[in-house]
Order: C-alpha cells, then structure tokens, then sequence
C-alpha cells in the first residue's frame, strides 16, 4: 500500500518552520513509540532563532537530513507557523519520491515544492506538536488509519454553490495564506483538475479576500473540479459585519463555475483529518470519500 507506514519504521522529527513546544512534541513522540515506530529528532530540533526552529540552514540541514537518509522512512514535522520557505530553494531533484512527509499549515510550501519534484506521499496531517493532545479522538484515528493503510472516513461537509453532481478528482490542500504566498513561483501546486481543500487561521477578511485574489490572477485556480473549504480558525471579519468569511471567498470563487463545499474538518481546530496530497476522492452530497490506497 503506498500510504501503509509499516511498524518499526523510523520517523525522523523536524521543525523546519517556527518553535515547536518541546512537552507536546514529546508527548506526540511517546504515542508515535506507543503505536509501534522508531523516533530520530532532527540535529537541530531544539534550536531557535528569532521566530524560528534554528536559522535557515541549520532547518534546512535537518530537512535534507530527514528527506535523504536511507534509514529514514518518513517525515514528521514538529509544527507550522512560519519557515518552510526558507528551505525550499535547496531541495534536489534526486530526493526519494516514496519517503512519507506528514504536517499542515506552513507545511504548504513544502509539499508544493515536493508535489512539482514527484513526491507521492506528502500527508496533510496534524503536526506532531498536535497530536497527543490538540486534536480529536477522530483525527488521531484518521491519521493513523492512512499510516496503516485501512479504510478513513470521508471528509464531510456542505454543499453551499455550483452544481451537484458527483466527481472523482485528485484531492489537493492546504493553508490559502501560504498557497498566495509561493503563487507564481516553482513550488506553486498544479491544481488543474483537482478538489481543491483550503483552510487557514488568525487572518482577517480582507486578506483572505486579497490571498483568493492573487490565486486568482495566478491562475493556480485554472482547470479545478471543485473547491471545499476546511475550517478558517480566529478568522474575523469586521465587527458589526452582515457577512461571513465563508460567503466572501464564496463570491470571489462562484465565477469558476465548480462546486464549493464548506465545513470540512480540516485545518487548525480539533478535528484535523488527513489525506494524501494527489489521492483520489469522490465528491458527492457535499462531503469527500477518500479511496481505500492500493
């Protein structure tokens, strides 16, 4: 199975993006031993620099550390916030295709900047800042049924705009701030065809409404099946406002013509379910089955 991450299989920890808080990251490690994997910390886990895990080139040391190592068989990253961006002009092509890399938010960047170079098995996951703690019973369940290759349950949500009808798609995501932020650049995703997944956290109305707009004129929207939005976390809109976040990025999107679904259990809150960036999905009644991987 491509996603199964077999039992004693080594996961190496790094935090290539902001400060991770070490007592949770342990605690996310202990359950990573309890659910049977070996845990390597990355040579500068523990290390900060101003907003950041460690300058740039000790992040990106560990980075290339962790994606290159033969004894290494997936990836974890510790946290988002904000960093990957910095490791992303050193990346090779010659990196393993099939080496697992879990994370979300600013984990954006890189997995764009993997899915351009091949990667296959970039999971939109709960941090390991998160995991023992942040998230839900379902989330951990999510997670770990992707990691063992059995059945998930679907994303579920509501079918808000655009036609009804039942598609099948690849499945791509991620944290719209940061999708604006590499639009146009060589780790900007290919969404042409897919369902695309957006979600994002403590960013106002109007800069959503201005992340949708670069997308935009980007093109990074050209060609999609359909949009579903996770959830949009400490997102506030003006106080005294007649409208929500959800029915800005609405109007902004309703002219591609493609489905939009909302409510998805996907981003900074308790529920944070995964999926493989590029597995298949079908889109039906507003919420997204995800195949069983092969």
């Amino acid at each position: 199975m491509i996603d199964m991450l077999k039992k004693n299989s080594t996961i190496a920890v790094i935090a290539p993006a902001g400060i991770p808080d070490m007592e949770q990251v342990q605690m996310g490690m202990a359950l990573l031993r309890d659910w049977g994997y070996q845990v390597r910390e990355g040579r500068h886990l523990r290390e900060r620099f101003r907003y950041n895990a460690g300058t740039a080139a000790q992040r990106t040391e560990d980075l290339l550390w962790a994606l290159s190592d033969p004894e290494i068989d997936a990836v974890w990253l510790a946290r988002g916030g904000f960093g990957c961006i910095h490791c992303l002009a050193w990346l090779p092509d010659t990196l393993p295709k099939d080496r697992m890399v879990i994370g979300f938010s600013d984990a954006t960047s890189l997995f764009g900047a993997l899915h351009r170079k091949g990667h296959v098995r970039l999971v939109h996951g709960p941090t390991l800042e998160n995991l023992a703690t942040a998230i839900d019973d379902l989330s951990r369940q999510s997670l770990r049924a992707l990691l063992t290759g059995e059945p998930r349950v679907p994303l579920i949500g509501t079918h808000i705009w655009g036609p009804a009808h039942e598609i099948s798609a690849p499945v791509i995501g991620g944290n719209l701030t940061v999708f604006a932020s590499i639009a146009g650049t060589a780790s900007a995703m290919n969404a042409k065809g897919a369902i695309v997944v957006l979600e994002d956290v403590t960013e106002l109305a109007f800069r959503m409404d201005r992340s949708v707009c670069q997308l935009l004129a980007s093109g990074f929207f050209d060609g999609v099946k359909a949009i579903a939005f996770g959830e949009f976390v400490r997102c506030p809109v003006p106080p005294g406002s007649d409208f929500t976040v959800q029915e800005v990025l609405t109007d902004l999107l309703k002219p591609l013509g493609v489905p939009i679904i909302a409510g998805l259990g996907v981003g900074h809150g308790e529920r944070n379910l995964s999926w493989r960036i590029g597995e298949r999905g079908t889109l039906r009644d507003g919420s997204i089955s995800l195949e069983k991987t092969s």
